[in-house]
């Protein structure tokens, strides 16, 4: 892997990037039928400066259904409001390091004519939640890749 940010950022240019999957990561995210490898993410946003924002702008993603827990989908508020019933992901929140950046996907559509924007967190919703848990104000988000797609 390129470690020098701005031979990188060259090789991206030339399109002579390669990306490399940690070995240890199996965590996949989906959005409209596409699978992602959330390594492969990481390696995308690698040499992208997190920026700080509010926790509020990020609310949104408090009720969406996004975890597992006993065959069902859950939502942050889930786990929060009920930390004894989804105590597997309550706990987790304990060891949630704040150094990482949430790393948003913003996925353009293409509708005809009309442009559509959605956003969808790739990685790092118990990061959110302990903000949410925690009362924070302010984290780093990253904008790490964006998606096009059309619609029929």
């Amino acid at each position: 892997m390129i470690k020098d940010k701005a031979k990188k950022q060259k090789a991206r240019a030339r399109g002579l990037m390669t990306l490399y999957k940690r070995s240890y990561e199996q965590q996949t995210f989906s959005s409209n039928g596409l699978v992602f490898d959330v390594s492969l993410i990481w390696d995308q946003a690698s040499d992208k400066t997190p920026k700080k924002i509010k926790v509020s702008r990020l609310k949104k993603y408090y009720k969406q259904k996004s975890w597992s827990g006993d065959g069902i989908k859950i939502s942050i508020n889930d786990v929060l409001n009920n930390p004894e019933k989804y105590i597997e992901h309550y706990k987790r929140l304990e060891g949630v390091l704040l150094d990482h950046p949430i790393i948003i996907w913003k996925e353009e559509f293409l509708d005809g004519d009309k442009k559509e924007i959605d956003y969808h967190i790739a990685d790092g919703l118990h990061r959110l939640a302990k903000c949410k848990l925690k009362k924070l104000n302010i984290m780093s988000t990253e904008d790490s890749l964006k998606g096009k797609s059309s619609s029929s």
